[in-house]
């Protein structure tokens, strides 16, 4: 909305603002549990330096960057909405309607971006409806947007379980690469957890054989050592008994979604099966955990007193009383140094992820890379000139195999990415346009052939590019023979060679007529029940919103009084 449907500026928009965004965010969740100022911003720089350490800025991870900056915020609101959270002396929490419903808005985004965190919410709404004592109707609100804005996923995971739509539930619109995603393992959440900040070398050998990248890699170890520490001692604080196990169904949740995630396959590259990002889990874990953190920071509360008696004279103490007093002093100063070394391990902690991401440019470093390749200006113009006009963009990567993908635009767009096609085809099924280009593409590898030529413009693609690899990525002698077979073949014509790739365009149809078929994506398009679910989101959205909509100051002040 804020940038009008614009795919590249939101794109740039979440990667520009995130950082801010969700250390502002995670702030604001430190603050349910803790008045600590110091150890909040402390908390909030660590849970930005997370995403650096993950690698989320380096890969351009749009959705995991949703989903770190609204998640905080949204368990905030949840707190807030059930009356759940610290307050100074003199002021009374007090349960909401309006964080209640800027809860159920601040978790579309994540739900949204990464549809497997639904699985754990809904482990963690059930145990928190029993683990609430009061105000239960809150919690009860907050999942209705979610579950609109994600329905139609969820049915057509239903609805074609039996073809392997359920893995869509698990993937995102990131392509998976077995590089990062790795492939399916049976790994422990710690062994994933490492591996996810780039510090385990081993590539799932155990926790044994784990080896840090130099002296920050080691520091985010043990950084991650002493912040599961003080969760676990969070669990024994008398003041936190209830907070604390619902933050630890939260870690537990995540770190379950983790496990699975890694054992379910996603899709199908070079490489074999990839498995699903583990990321959501990981980080739904480190958020249940940073939040025991600021459990075990204390209240951070200062305390009321009145300074003078309603004749002016100051306050007559007994003995006892004063022996209190004196031990409330000594057991303030303690507390404050506790909270000034707690600052200083998590500040250091988040200096370690930033160091550590930034010495490895080449996985986990902090730079984003924006290719420049693309189709010729030439490709770009017929491409603009109907939405129906596609080219096959085609390489060899060797004498025996070949790759191909479809492209309505010159780089591709994200809005292209299709996690329930790709878990189709990890789960063996292909439609037969697939089964036509793989045919095609085969047989002009291996000698010219004008009926491959036919029949990939029976198809509707109006272009063949040829894409010449880079010198150290070989496939180049292949990639020169499959361009010299396309030129010998008939039905085509050359029209732009450079070092980038060779364009052609197919001419035996005019290209004015030459379309894709999208008689199956104007059905969908005009279903009724795609209508009855855009109507019912958008009436409850604008519920949602309206009861969001911030009050007046003076109808906090009454609420307060």
């Amino acid at each position: 909305m804020i940038t009008a449907g614009n795919v590249s500026a939101a794109i740039a928009l979440v990667t520009f603002a995130a950082a801010p965004l969700m250390a502002l965010s995670f702030w604001a969740f430190a603050g349910v549990f803790t008045r600590s100022d110091a150890v909040r911003v402390a908390c909030g720089l660590l849970w930005a330096s997370f995403a650096l350490g993950l690698g989320l800025f380096s890969a351009g991870d749009v959705p995991m960057l949703t989903v770190m900056v609204f998640l905080p915020a949204a368990f905030a609101f949840v707190f807030r909405a059930v009356g759940l959270y610290r307050t100074e002396d003199q002021v009374t929490a007090h349960p909401s309607v309006q964080a209640a419903a800027l809860a159920a808005l601040c978790f579309v985004p994540p739900v949204a971006a990464e549809p497997q965190l639904m699985l754990s919410l809904i482990v963690v709404f059930v145990v928190f409806l029993a683990v609430v004592p009061r105000h239960r109707a809150m919690l009860l609100l907050i999942p209705m947007p979610s579950g609109f804005v994600i329905a139609p996923t969820i049915i057509n995971a239903v609805h074609h379980a039996s073809e392997g739509a359920w893995r869509q539930l698990f993937g995102d619109v990131m392509v998976p690469l077995s590089d990062r995603n790795g492939a399916p393992d049976a790994s422990g959440f710690a062994t994933l957890a490492m591996r996810a900040f780039g510090v385990d070398d081993t590539a799932g050998n155990g926790l044994a054989d784990l080896s840090a990248a130099g002296v920050f890699g080691i520091g985010v170890l043990v950084l991650l050592a002493v912040v599961t520490v003080l969760a676990v001692a969070s669990l024994f604080l008398p003041f936190a008994l209830r907070a604390s196990r619902m933050m630890w169904v939260v870690t537990l949740s995540g770190g379950a979604l983790a496990v699975a995630s890694s054992r379910i396959v996603v899709a199908v590259d070079d490489d074999g099966p990839v498995a699903g990002s583990v990321l959501p889990g990981v980080v739904f874990a480190l958020l249940g955990l940073l939040a025991c953190v600021g459990l075990v920071s204390g209240m951070a509360v200062h305390r009321f007193s009145l300074l003078r008696q309603g004749n002016g004279s100051q306050p007559v103490l007994t003995r006892l009383e004063g022996r209190k007093a004196k031990n409330a002093k000594v057991h303030a100063v303690f507390a404050r140094i506790g909270r000034g070394v707690l600052v200083a391990v998590l500040v250091a902690g988040a200096v370690s992820c930033t160091a550590a991401s930034a010495m490895e440019p080449g996985s986990n470093g902090l730079h984003a890379s924006r290719s420049d390749d693309g189709l010729p200006m030439v490709a770009t113009d017929y491409l603009g000139k109907d939405d129906a006009h596609r080219v096959l963009a085609i390489t060899a990567e060797s004498s025996t195999g070949v790759r191909y993908t479809t492209m309505r635009t010159s780089r591709g767009d994200l809005m292209d990415s299709s996690p329930a096609l790709r878990a189709r085809v990890a789960d063996g099924g292909h439609d037969s346009r697939d089964a036509v280009l793989s045919s095609a593409s085969a047989r002009l590898l291996v000698s010219a052939d004008a009926d491959a030529i036919a029949d990939i413009s029976a198809l509707g693609y109006g272009g063949l590019y040829v894409v010449r690899p880079s010198a150290d990525d070989g496939g180049s002698q292949a990639t020169e023979q499959l361009i010299s077979n396309i030129t010998a073949s008939e039905g085509i014509q050359s029209v732009v060679s450079n070092t980038s790739g060779v364009y052609y365009r197919l001419t035996l149809v005019d290209s004015a007529t030459q379309r894709v078929p999208q008689d199956g994506m104007l059905k969908q398009r005009h279903l009724a029940y795609r209508y009855a679910w855009l109507v019912c989101m958008g009436v409850v959205m604008g519920l949602y919103c309206v009861v969001a909509f911030p009050r007046s100051h003076r109808r906090f002040i009454e609420e307060d009084q």
